[in-house]
């Protein structure tokens, strides 16, 4: 058995060179190896081609054993093909991971990878798939096609690899997929030069500052601090000249930090946010996240055009706060709208401690209306009233006593207002002094009208009205 390169076909692949797969898989209880051809970057013809390829079974399927010449054949197959298990990221291969994942714990954890080759990933068909995922979470089409970056050409190349292996032991379990190139890419050599990997600490630095809720722009000045300093792992010994790593962070590598951090917070790019809040909330869904669920006193999904998305958040320690610094006390409620890429509005409630500081007592998100052009117009008095009246209700009763506020604190926003007094009937409201001025100032402009010309009467009011408010 060994990897053939020869092309008796119109895509470079000699089928009848290939050895049946087996009828039943012992890697899969329940039926047989599904490669995820879907990932693979192809174009229509590739495409095409691969699926009569695997019309009725894989075109290569071997199983391998923990002998010694069972092991050597299948590590034949790999190197004819330039690819090293213990090294399968290395810069000079012409292959590219297109997904892996581990399975198994302790001393025996198992990695499954799929590879293809570089000269049939279709840059086209990557921008494309990218557009297409950027439509389903409503992102922003690209315009600009991408330019190949690979090392080398495109020749529709159908070579891929679907590999498991044992990590502790090097041992090849399972080979899966076409391992032959076309006739072109067996001539092809390298075009352009591989783009050099970011080492692994520069990486891990960067997530651990986004953790801490750090801007792009301190993790790219952290660094260029740290490479001045030659402070990451290994940067001492490092020669650029030489090296497979380097340790600048450029812009472009923001992308990929964004999403490294999306996947260790266990978030699912490829589908439209709501979705991801849905599967941590659904007891039923394999990515139920507890603790996520016992924060969140309120939530209802959005099932029409017409309704909202309601997220309403509070922790053990705000639930606390609330009971300590409001009830029978001061309440400020404020929203923002800036909070996201998305059409998300975010309310805050606020408390007031010991040293006049603010403390969080609940978060209120809710996505605005369809229809609205601007995202603070995406509410009313209702869906307020509604998320505070949840809000009272889960806090339930202390002493036989209900949650209720003394005072409430909110801009001049008519909608607030109704919605805090429709939910606490007593409550007395102020205006905030920063609104209030904010209003008057805006009002003064709108009723003086003073240009660019000089008016004396105009100034004169201006200047004692100005006096007032200094007041």
């Amino acid at each position: 058995m060994s990897s053939n390169n020869a092309s008796g076909s119109t895509f470079g692949l000699d089928i009848t060179s290939i050895p049946p797969a087996p009828q039943s898989n012992i890697f899969q209880r329940g039926g047989e190896i599904k490669v995820q051809t879907n990932l693979l970057f192809l174009d229509e013809t590739q495409r095409a081609a691969i699926n009569t390829a695997y019309q009725d079974q894989p075109p290569f399927f071997q199983l391998y054993n923990g002998d010694v010449v069972a092991q050597a054949s299948a590590q034949g197959i790999l190197k004819d093909n330039g690819l090293d298990i213990m090294n399968l990221s290395d810069l000079g291969s012409r292959w590219s991971i297109r997904w892996s994942s581990r399975n198994g714990k302790g001393s025996n954890p198992t990695r499954r990878v799929l590879l293809q080759c570089m000269c049939g990933s279709s840059t086209k068909a990557r921008f494309k798939k990218e557009n297409v995922q950027r439509k389903e979470i409503s992102e922003t089409p690209l315009s600009r096609e991408w330019k190949c970056k690979m090392p080398y050409d495109f020749t529709g190349c159908l070579a891929h690899i679907d590999l498991t292996y044992n990590e502790t032991e090097s041992r090849i379990l399972r080979i899966v997929g076409i391992p032959s190139h076309n006739e072109k890419c067996a001539r092809k050599t390298t075009q352009r030069l591989p783009p050099i990997p970011l080492h692994e600490h520069v990486w891990q630095i960067a997530l651990e500052q986004l953790e801490q809720g750090a801007s792009i722009t301190a993790i790219q000045t952290r660094n260029r601090e740290l490479c001045q300093i030659k402070g990451y792992q290994d940067q001492s010994m490092w020669n650029p000249a030489t090296a497979n790593v380097c340790y600048e962070l450029l812009p472009s590598d923001s992308r990929s930090l964004y999403r490294q951090f999306s996947q260790k917070l266990s978030v699912d790019i490829t589908k439209p946010p709501q979705y991801n809040i849905d599967d941590w909330l659904d007891k039923n869904s394999p990515n139920y996240k507890p603790e996520i669920a016992a924060a969140v006193f309120y939530y209802r999904a959005r099932v029409a055009e017409d309704t909202h998305l309601r997220v309403c958040i509070q922790t053990e320690e705000m639930k606390n706060a609330a009971w300590k610094y409001s009830h029978q006390n001061q309440l400020i409620l404020d929203g923002t709208f800036g909070v996201c890429d998305r059409r998300v509005l975010l309310f805050i409630a606020l408390g007031v401690d010991e040293n006049n500081k603010g403390v969080p007592l609940a978060f209120f998100l809710f996505s605005a209306l369809a229809g609205n052009r601007a995202t603070h117009a995406g509410y009313d008095t209702n869906i307020l009233h509604e998320l505070l009246t949840e809000w009272r209700d889960s806090r339930g009763k202390k002493n036989g006593t209900v949650f209720t506020p003394l005072v409430a604190i909110t801009d001049a926003g008519t909608k607030e207002r109704g919605a805090l007094t429709l939910t606490w009937p007593s409550i007395w409201l102020i205006l905030c002094k920063f609104h209030v001025r904010q209003c008057w100032s805006n009002h003064r402009k709108k009723a003086l009208k003073i240009g660019r010309s000089q008016d004396f009467p105009k100034l004169q009011i201006q200047s004692r009205i100005c006096a007032v408010e200094e007041q």
